[in-house]
């Protein structure tokens, strides 16, 4: 008998050879995957997509197939499935060439936290503990995660670190223990070195290679703490981020230098950068809804004169026909921490020729700006105040005249920005309020002094909105965006050099980044468009997805997006009317870069009260989102 077993094994293991032998040379692709659940299914199939790492290779590999069901065993019990086991099932397609996957998953049950202890923390004050309980989340009886539990446990630690408590934390090995019970589970965290309440002691800058003689004092003065004050993690770290806003700056870190009883004694060690830099560019921006594409040249002094200040050099030219382009010199002076740590004043000059489709401009302007940070907490986060002087003449084409206009505008602004990208938001809010005034200066200056320029007078409000929903968990979830911009223009005055607002100063609408139904400047309840209105009203929803999102190519930066727009300009606020809103639909497509999207939208008209023949559709090229 035992001769007939051996013999069936030595033939089977004899016709299996080549079929083993072609699976050990062949190289497949992977194919389908699926999860196969044997009890409960808890956890999305789109998470668990997200763990694995088979589906990232391109050519199927047993020994990332066996680190997968590590991984995804990990990954429950993360979650608080202790007892799950997962197995897999392959099935091989020669013909093909792919790997079809199985991986089949007994969940098990879903275990609950019987109690979460802090161990080590029997000696922080009365305070630190009310303050730590105020942040507590995590209750017996919800079920474990340990993501939760890291996340509440760090924000322990940072509270007790910015309450004086400076070298807290929680125990390198075994900081945390999981003890499971029947139904149930109990986690211990243990901490160490909670027992000592430091203070500030004495603070010395050490600037490393200080070849431009920087001065040290600009440094001390950036210090958010005074010797004696308790410790606080969050106002280190404040100062470090204070002193490293000097351009100048390349890092700024404190650490501690020595200890004298509860006092800790800091050096502030800080690395400069290259002093001057020379950057030449190429940029594309959307200025009155058209897009301009160019290039220039900038110069950068980081430490320039004394008090940190930074000056700025720039040249540059864009086009956006061959008839519409600018040409424009600037020269800025900024002076970090002006008044205070929160406020910085820059001053620029700028010099500029713009040749536009009715007129050119000749300009000359000074631009002085008050910019103060208000809170991180607060909604409004940033104000600004803004003196706009500008000597700018018209010539225009079709008239063969010259207007020269002296203009100065006062103009106060506030934002509230929480969005997570500059480039390319998914989450957040961003709101803008500028109201300004114009006229004042030019009326006392040319009345005083009888020089040939004229003036306009007038009020300006102005408010920006931008919303981003990321519409699911994932990293690279469709995103749901929208905007709303409302603005209007309210002129008065009168006298013989009083002219009415010229046109660079007016709304349009039309555009990439405004109706994408319509071309730039296109659209408008005025008699003519590209002349703009004195007020506006224009809003965007726009549906954001990613259309390849796991690929690893050239694909994955490629997106695409559906949109809605609607607005219009009128010549007055009064002239507003519901039934005179344009409406346009459209789609396009986006491809991200380290600058943010390049984009290519179409827009459809679907109504348009103005009734001009216009071709139904708009075709727009631009560089970053539309908003």
């Amino acid at each position: 008998m035992r001769f007939f077993q051996n013999k069936f094994l030595f033939t089977f293991l004899l016709l299996a050879l080549p079929f083993l032998s072609l699976h050990s040379q062949e190289i497949l692709k992977v194919g389908k995957i699926e999860f196969i659940h044997k009890d409960t299914s808890s956890i999305e199939d789109n998470a668990l997509a997200d763990v694995i790492g088979i589906n990232k290779v391109d050519v199927f590999t047993r020994s990332v197939l066996g680190e997968d069901i590590f991984k995804m065993e990990k990954f429950y019990f993360d979650n608080g499935y202790f007892e799950t086991k997962v197995d897999t099932l392959v099935k091989y397609d020669l013909e093909e060439k792919e790997a079809f996957i199985q991986f089949i998953i007994k969940e098990g049950r879903h275990y609950r936290i019987d109690s979460l202890k802090y161990n080590g923390l029997e000696k922080i004050s009365a305070e630190a503990r009310a303050s730590m309980d105020s942040i507590k989340s995590i209750r017996s009886k919800r079920y474990y995660n340990k993501v939760l539990i890291i996340q509440q446990t760090n924000r322990i630690v940072d509270l007790l670190q910015n309450m004086g408590y400076m070298n807290a934390t929680v125990r390198q090995e075994q900081g945390t223990i999981v003890t499971k019970h029947d139904t149930s589970c109990t986690v211990d965290i243990y901490f160490e070195n909670a027992d000592t309440i430091f203070y500030f002691g004495k603070t010395k800058i050490n600037i490393n290679d200080n070849k431009y003689g920087v001065d040290e004092k600009l440094m001390y003065k950036m210090i958010e703490y005074e010797e004696g004050d308790r410790y606080s993690k969050e106002v280190r770290l404040m100062t470090e981020r204070n002193i490293s806003k000097y351009a100048i700056v390349q890092s700024a870190r404190a650490v501690v230098e020595s200890i004298e009883g509860t006092k800790a004694n800091f050096t502030i060690n800080i690395n400069l950068t290259n002093r001057t830099e020379i950057t030449p560019f190429i940029t594309g921006q959307s200025i009155d809804n058209k897009f301009f594409f160019g290039g220039g040249a900038q110069y950068v002094n980081k430490y320039f004169w004394s008090g940190g200040k930074v000056l700025n050099l720039t040249a540059s030219a864009l086009v956006n026909t061959l008839d519409i382009n600018r040409f424009e010199f600037s020269a800025g002076v900024t002076q970090p921490y002006a008044f205070n740590k929160r406020s910085t004043l820059t001053d620029k000059i700028t010099l500029g020729l713009y040749n536009l489709e009715q007129f050119r401009n000749y300009y000359a302007g000074n631009s002085t700006i008050l910019n103060y940070f208000i809170s991180d907490h607060t909604f409004y986060n940033n104000a600004s105040l803004e003196l706009n002087e500008e000597i700018v003449r018209f010539k225009y084409y079709d008239k063969d005249s010259t207007l020269d206009l002296f203009n100065s505008v006062l103009s106060l602004t506030v934002t509230h920005d929480n969005t997570n990208d500059a480039f390319n938001p998914t989450k957040g809010l961003y709101h803008s309020v500028i109201v300004g005034s114009a006229g004042l200066i030019p009326k006392l200056v040319l009345n005083a002094f009888n020089w040939n320029l004229n003036y306009s007078q007038y009020l300006k409000a102005y408010t920006a909105n931008r919303f981003y929903f990321q519409l699911g968990s994932k990293k690279r979830s469709p995103v749901l965006a929208a905007a709303f911009k409302v603005g209007s223009i309210f002129e008065y005055g009168s006298g013989d050099k009083l002219v009415p607002v010229q046109t660079i100063y007016k709304f349009f609408s039309g555009g990439g980044s405004s109706l994408r139904g319509w071309n730039a400047q296109e659209n408008g309840m005025v008699d003519k468009p590209e002349d703009g209105g004195n007020f506006l009203l224009e809003g965007s929803f726009e549906m954001r997805k990613d259309l390849f999102p796991r690929s690893k190519g050239f694909l994955k930066n490629l997106g695409a997006v559906v949109f809605v727009d609607y607005g219009n300009i009128w010549n007055k606020a009064s002239d507003f009317n519901f039934k005179e809103i344009a409406l346009d639909i459209g789609a396009g497509i986006r491809y991200n870069l380290f600058i943010g999207p390049i984009r290519f939208d179409v827009g459809y008209k679907l109504y348009d009260p103005s009734k001009r023949e216009l071709s139904k559709f708009a075709f727009h090229f631009g560089i970053g989102q539309a908003f």
